[in-house]
């Protein structure tokens, strides 16, 4: 396993756990607004996660080459 592949299933492994938790909470009526939050930011990071291994992925297994739109160019740079 890459490096990348190999954070992204340990994170899914731990968030599973979590999000189990949250269904049991939810399912019990024992869900706060708090648990529901920090289960949405859970989501999110889970999201950001396989988008980025999607990318790699799709790229040969090697990161999407990064572009800052904001950092001004020389003139006769490409852009």
């Amino acid at each position: 396993m890459t490096t990348h592949a190999g954070r992204l299933a340990i994170v899914l492994a731990h968030e599973q756990w979590e999000l189990e938790q949250a269904s049991y909470d939810i399912s019990a009526g024992r869900a706060t607004a708090k648990r529901c939050a920090e289960t949405a930011g859970v989501l999110e990071r889970l999201a950001r996660e396989l988008r980025d291994y999607a990318a790699t992925l799709a790229f040969g297994g090697h990161p999407p080459t990064a572009v800052d739109l904001d950092e001004p160019r020389e003139r006769g740079e490409p852009g």
